[in-house]
């Protein structure tokens, strides 16, 4: 949240809301769409993600814009499950699995110095949920 807060001039309270509306989003879209992949619906499949690489992209979060725009310009669905399993195995795997290390290691790192205020949310919760 730190480095979107100084690219984008924001303060830092604001980005960990963003941050924490980027994953109750994601969390909020996923059955909807695997749904839509399942169905073969390709316009909601895209609508969705579109949504989703939007804030990805405001928010600075690389790995998840990479792979949402994969799955935005592309109409192979093999393609977009591919991508659809990576955004949300291993992107939000890799974040739990950061906040995780914090939770144990709180020498190396204070968690609100790293994290700011993200940690004190339902953000466990919703990680858990959509891994």
């Amino acid at each position: 949240p730190h480095i979107a807060s100084e690219q984008l001039g924001l303060p830092l309270d604001l980005i960990e809301e963003f941050i924490e509306d980027f994953i109750n989003q994601a969390y909020e879209f996923k059955d909807d769409l695997y749904s839509s992949l399942k169905d073969g619906d390709i316009e909601t499949l895209k609508t969705l993600a579109h949504k989703l690489k939007g804030v990805a992209e405001n928010l600075r979060i690389e790995d998840a814009l990479e792979t949402l725009s994969i799955i935005n310009t592309t109409s192979d669905l093999p393609v977009i499950e591919t991508n659809l399993n990576r955004f949300y195995k291993r992107y939000f795997v890799a974040i739990w699995e950061m906040f995780a290390f914090y939770t144990i290691a709180p020498y190396f790192v204070a968690w609100d110095k790293f994290f700011g205020n993200l940690y004190k949310s339902q953000f466990f919760k919703k990680l858990l949920l959509i891994c």
